[in-house]
């Protein structure tokens, strides 16, 4: 088929379009003015209404006829960048700057931008570490961020010595310390340890209330010669400590009550070893495991056969994360063995967030070794499920994937897009190698502005001819030139995959000419071809269709 059989659609072109219109001021109708900054922001209210409900709201109401709007609670560079993304420009944040992203998180919450606000989330949690956690934890609890509150806890308990080393240096605020030191399973020898860490933190001036925080330590585990070294307990509070403690020894009553202001708890924390007599009124609530889920934990420590369904990853990941938190490594290792084994094309992507989340390298690799082996398959099924775009972009950089053109995981990506299975398409954009397509592909993808593709042919034919290209390659692009095809790949899977593109396509026609070229569907087979896929999107789209209409097509 020659190039000009291609049916090139020229709408696409309305996101660069977009993007551009932020430098055109001629046509802004607010300006947004800042307390104590002589900044202002221009921009069209047509766009930030269809962008968020907050701005539909205010400028229908009493800001309809406003040409200017204050800011009173917004920095202006956070709402510039806030109006970047709403033009759906490039959002690049710096990995040590968490204070920008909670600023960025508060305003897109305000104006309730999802992507924004999922961006910004998303980052803050991806980085999580000893010198922060105290900071993204205090923003957790004021954004109501259960994934970032859970992201630091769990930091804290597995990297329990690096952050108190850290926390030395640092001034950090009493009730959230308070609520780290709470935590069960902390990855520490002894309680005793704990409280050193708070002694120092006292000493050096970085609480403002240690109190607090001796709430937490449980010196009934402690030994007594640790419980006298103890200064910041009084003499009083020490022997009440050292009376209960021989009272357990020698299963009498304490000859001295414990402090209604010091902790009671006589089972220690960091073996998870649930001992002593619990009278029927004994309770443990549990608040990050579901019932049905503790049942089976629990089944497991009583020697119980665990039983999941082939199909159930959810709940393995989920009895991962139990076994994790109470450290039973049989429970946690047969979890972590079931999501391995079962890791196939509608569920590696889960498995693969479920990888970065626990830090499991062997399923990590897993997933990546599916998607490089099964790439069309996988591709075929994303374009029917909402992906994150962390996750996506990190498989779309793998080598060696068993797909026989570069064009068609474009292709992948720019369904997804307009189906907005995926938030922010631009990360994953930047892993495609547009530098191994050849010139025609290229001015198929309508993902890339028009100024982008011109760079990219550009750089295309000074490849072929050995020569330096005139135009230089976006900074967003990808420049490698070296293709990661294996060239091994299931034809099969690859007919599944174009037929997915043109069953759950917005605008299948547009799609059809390239399906005819990549497939080398003869001319006469293109009229039955078209009729039936027309035919096949009236019905509900999934596994069994896209196989009954492939044996059609691909008799």
């Amino acid at each position: 088929m020659s190039q000009g059989s291609f049916n090139i659609n020229v709408y696409k072109n309305l996101a660069a379009s977009l993007s551009n219109m932020i430098n055109d001021e001629t046509r802004k109708d607010v300006t947004f003015v800042f307390k104590d900054s002589e900044v202002e922001i221009k921009a069209h209210k047509l766009v930030l209404e269809n962008a968020s409900p907050v701005f539909k709201s205010m400028f229908s109401g009493n800001f309809a006829e406003d040409d200017k709007v204050e800011i009173h609670d917004i920095k202006p560079d956070i709402f510039q960048v806030l109006m970047n993304g709403i033009y759906l420009r490039p959002i690049s944040i710096q990995e040590s700057d968490l204070e920008f992203a909670a600023d960025l998180y508060y305003a897109a919450e305000k104006y309730d931008i999802g992507d924004i606000r999922d961006l910004s989330s998303s980052f803050m949690i991806k980085n999580c570490h000893s010198g922060n956690i105290h900071f993204l934890l205090k923003k957790a609890k004021m954004f109501n961020l259960p994934e970032l509150e859970f992201a630091c806890k769990n930091f804290f308990l597995k990297n329990t010595y690096e952050v108190l080393c850290v926390h030395f240096r640092l001034k950090v605020d009493d009730d959230t310390y308070s609520e780290l030191f709470a935590l069960e399973g902390l990855r520490i020898q002894s309680e005793f340890e704990l409280y050193l860490a708070l002694q120092q933190m006292w000493e050096l001036k970085r609480l403002a209330d240690y109190r607090k925080c001796l709430k937490q330590i449980r010196f009934l585990t402690m030994d007594i010669r640790f419980v006298l070294l103890c200064d910041l307990l009084s003499t009083e509070e020490k022997f009440a400590i050292i009376s209960n403690i021989e009272a357990r020894t020698y299963n009498d009553t304490p000859m001295i009550l414990m402090p209604s202001h010091l902790s009671t708890e006589t089972n220690s924390r960091f073996t998870v070893s649930y001992s002593g007599n619990f009278s029927e009124d004994d309770k443990v609530e549990i608040e990050d495991i579901k019932p049905d889920v503790f049942q089976i934990l629990l089944n497991g420590i009583y020697l119980i056969p665990i039983s999941i369904k082939e199909s159930d990853v959810h709940l393995a990941a989920d009895l991962y994360y139990a076994a994790e938190k109470y450290d039973i490594e049989d429970i946690r290792n047969l979890s972590s063995n079931f999501m391995i084994k079962n890791c196939h094309a509608g569920n590696v992507h889960l498995l693969f967030q479920k990888a970065k989340m626990f830090n499991l390298t062997e399923l990590e690799k897993t997933c990546k070794n599916y998607f490089a082996q099964n790439t069309y398959a996988v591709l075929a099924s994303h374009i029917g499920l909402l992906v994150k775009d962390d996750t996506l972009s990190e498989l779309f950089a793998l080598e060696n994937l068993r797909i026989k053109y570069e064009f068609e995981l474009y292709l992948a990506l720019q369904v997804m897009s307009e189906r907005n299975i995926i938030d922010d398409h631009s990360k994953c954009l930047k892993q495609i190698r547009f530098l191994t397509m050849d010139t025609r592909t290229v001015l198929l993808c309508d993902l890339i502005d028009s100024e982008d593709k011109c760079s990219i042919i550009s750089n295309i034919e000074a490849l072929k001819y050995h020569e330096r290209s005139i135009l230089e390659m976006p900074s967003d692009i990808s420049t490698e030139t070296k293709s990661r095809l294996s060239g091994s790949f299931s034809e099969p899977q690859r007919q599944r995959f174009w037929i997915a593109i043109l069953l759950r396509s917005d605008d299948y026609t547009s799609y059809l000419p390239i399906f005819y070229k990549f497939m080398n569907i003869p001319e006469e087979s293109k009229q039955i071809i078209e009729k039936t896929v027309q035919i096949a999107r009236e019905d509900q789209v999934n596994h069994e269709t896209i196989t009954k209409l492939k044996g059609i097509i691909f008799k």
